[in-house]
């Protein structure tokens, strides 16, 4: 087997020496199968077995479950009233904001933008962008977090049905994302040299390489499954209950990594009068009860 050049001196290679061969190494992996650095370097993240990591950046997808569009909508709504909300917030405390979607547009001066994309990025003058992932459900995929991570951005991550916010810096874990960045890189050169480890598994259902005799997607493939909530009434009860408690959470850790203090915003008010309720002045569960007519 032909050890790929370089692939042991890596190692004592400085910062800025790395990264170069990172760089490169990647470049070469773009211009022979034609795919994106972002879809590479996903792919490279997600996927355990290299060659069928390396069907899939040559083209092949992987098989996908059908997932109810109720999701999606939770994901929207949530996304659009954090944006309100965070919004009214910075200008409040007199900052010009502007929202924008991934189209490149002009919006002249501003001290904030927020890009409407997935995830929802906040970008400021100082050259500081923040990424903020919302989870409206349990899933939780840890690859994408390091791949926002890698790039230098904080993470603001936000879990609705939990109720839990959280900041996740680049500062505060680079022994992880130096350690795991060589990984990726052994990887790369493994897929650039053409030695790309089988790993069988639980891919293996999923997997589309015919001639692989671990590929047990054949025996699957008439399997279909859309994944949907079993108790839709509870979900959404929850699911609203959950909404603005953690959206003020959120907002007010955006504003305080942006350098703002909210303690004249309504955010600090709202968390106060929250804090001195048990309960919120409108539960969700009112959704679902008869309304009664008071007697004249």
């Amino acid at each position: 087997m032909r050890v790929p050049r370089g692939f042991h001196l890596v190692r004592e290679m400085n910062h800025s020496e790395f990264e170069s061969k990172f760089d490169e190494t990647l470049e070469a992996l773009v211009g022979i199968s034609g795919a994106s650095k972002p879809k590479i370097q996903k792919i490279v993240g997600e996927t355990v077995c290299e060659k069928y990591a390396w069907a899939l950046i040559t083209g092949r997808r992987r098989i996908q479950q059908r997932f109810d569009p109720y999701y999606s909508e939770k994901h929207e709504l949530a996304k659009h009233k954090l944006i309100q909300r965070l919004c009214s917030e910075l200008q409040r405390v007199g900052k010009r904001v502007a929202v924008k979607n991934e189209a490149a547009t002009d919006f002249g001066k501003f001290d904030v933008l927020i890009v409407e994309s997935n995830p929802v990025r906040i970008l400021s003058h100082r050259d500081f962008e923040i990424v903020v992932e919302i989870k409206t459900g349990f899933s939780l995929n840890l690859a994408q977090i390091e791949r926002y991570l890698s790039s230098n951005r904080t993470v603001v991550l936000v879990r609705f049905s939990t109720e839990q916010v959280t900041t996740l810096r680049p500062t505060d874990y680079q022994q992880f994302l130096v350690e795991s960045r060589q990984d990726r890189f052994d990887v790369l050169n493994r897929l650039l040299n053409n030695h790309a480890l089988m790993i069988p598994g639980e891919e293996c259902s999923e997997c589309q390489i015919s001639d692989c005799h671990h590929n047990r997607q054949i025996e699957n493939r008439e399997r279909t499954s859309v994944i949907t909530p079993r108790d839709f009434g509870s979900d959404l009860c929850d699911f609203l209950d959950h909404l603005y408690p953690c959206i003020n959470k959120a907002v007010r850790i955006i504003l305080s990594e942006l350098g703002l203090s909210s303690a004249t915003t309504s955010i600090s008010r709202q968390t106060r009068s929250e804090a001195a309720s048990s309960q919120p002045v409108l539960s969700s569960l009112a959704l679902s009860q008869p309304k009664h007519q008071s007697r004249p």
